[in-house]
């Protein structure tokens, strides 16, 4: 069977967030908040729940500076008098509907070769990391919100439309400061894209009116939030608490492999594929020249920002989010594995299309989100075993594929 025929890319989008909702657990609103102690939404519910006014008690800085998607909710709840939990559910499924047909599209326009870029937006949008937290956790939407402005950028990069980057860009900040990490690739991208098509000049410009806007956005955030929110705690000595905590005595090398295995977890199918083209397809050299060319230059700082910010602050700060602040990552990466790889076509069978769903399944097994409960030991086994499965026939098929690598020319 040919994949450039896949299925169409409603279809596509609409079974996975089939599966997604089928197979994540099923708790109340606040009993699912309560199930993985994420506190930080009661700090949410404050804004929300005080629309259409705004929060009269203070919350935490990094917090209240998230107020808008909130506060949209709250409205919404109040003007239909829905209520405020099923307001969030139905926005996270709507915001993870439409993350997940920007990002198709993002990765279907950078490849003639539907099979492969089909294989990498499945393994991102089911990955246990990408979407089950904030489907079994409504009320953590600012994840997504965050995650679909980037979906937006990466779309208007790919397309060289200025107005989508900096919408993308202004979404983003809305939903976390983490758009302020994601940034410098940004403007790496802009500066390269445009540069070729407009000159130099006229990217400056727009990688200005870029910095300027996000920016602006996150400094009117503060200003508009500055009443109801405690001053700042997240210092630099939270950010790189990570340096002390390693010459400490509470530094214990199995913490230290525990936190970085889930700062790279999230990203492993799309490092492991780039590892094994230099093994079956490139050589190294080749892939670092393909590495270092700007746009995916830039790709890799999209990706290098959230993992510094799960990484830096160490196991004691961020224990058990690190996957979470990662998975921002996913799209770039993909989207980076798919430019380095351009002339894989994944031509599947039936076979293969059977294989690749029982080893997906494994992926998007969480031991905690999905319906089967389970243990953290049984979750990474699984996880490993379906993560190995899916190299290796990854790995397979490019050895069937047995084609040389693109010429310079040719990639152009």
């Amino acid at each position: 069977m040919n994949t450039e025929k896949i299925p169409g890319r409603l279809a596509v989008v609409l079974l996975v967030l089939l599966f997604l909702y089928a197979t994540t657990y099923q708790l109340p609103f606040t009993a699912a908040i309560d199930w993985v102690q994420a506190t930080d939404v009661y700090s949410y519910l404050h804004i929300s729940q005080s629309a259409p006014g705004l929060p009269a008690e203070r919350i935490a800085y990094h917090f209240s500076q998230r107020w808008i998607p909130h506060y949209l909710v709250g409205i919404v709840s109040v003007l239909f008098s829905v209520d405020l939990g099923m307001v969030y559910t139905l926005a996270a499924f709507f915001v993870t509907f439409a993350i997940a047909w920007v990002s198709f599209g993002v990765l279907r326009r950078s490849t003639p070769h539907a099979g492969f870029a089909c294989l990498l937006f499945l393994i991102v949008s089911l990955s246990a990391f990408s979407y089950r937290l904030i489907i079994f956790v409504p009320g953590l939407l600012i994840d997504l919100v965050c995650v679909l402005g980037l979906a937006i950028t990466l779309s208007g990069l790919i397309d060289r439309k200025i107005g989508w980057i900096l919408f993308g860009m202004v979404v983003a900040t809305l939903g976390k400061q983490l758009s302020l990490l994601l940034l410098p690739g940004v403007l790496l991208y802009t500066l390269a894209v445009f540069g070729r098509a407009q000159g130099k000049r006229a990217a400056l410009v727009k990688c200005f009116w870029i910095g300027a806007v996000t920016i602006g956005t996150y400094a009117l955030l503060i200003a508009t939030s500055a009443h109801f929110a405690y001053p700042n705690s997240i210092t630099r000595t939270v950010l790189f608490a990570l340096f002390p905590w390693l010459v400490s005595a509470q530094f214990s090398v199995p913490r230290l492999a525990e936190h970085v295995s889930r700062v790279l977890v999230p990203l492993l199918p799309f490092i492991g594929m780039l590892a094994l083209a230099c093994w079956r397809r490139i050589t190294a050299r080749e892939m670092m020249r393909r590495l270092v060319v700007p746009e995916n230059a830039a790709l890799i700082l999209m990706v290098l920002g959230p993992m510094a910010y799960a990484f830096l602050p160490g196991p004691q700060v961020q224990m058990g989010n690190q996957s979470r602040y990662v998975a921002l990552s996913m799209l770039p990466m993909a989207l980076l594995t798919l430019r380095c790889l351009p002339d894989v076509r994944l031509d599947l069978s039936w076979g293969d299309y059977l294989w690749l769903g029982v080893v997906l399944c494994g992926i998007s097994y969480h031991h905690r989100y999905t319906a089967v409960q389970a243990t953290p030991g049984i979750f990474i086994a699984v996880h490993l075993l379906s993560l190995l499965c899916l190299l290796g026939w990854f790995a397979w098929k490019l050895q069937a594929e047995g084609r040389a690598p693109l010429s310079a020319a040719q990639e152009a």
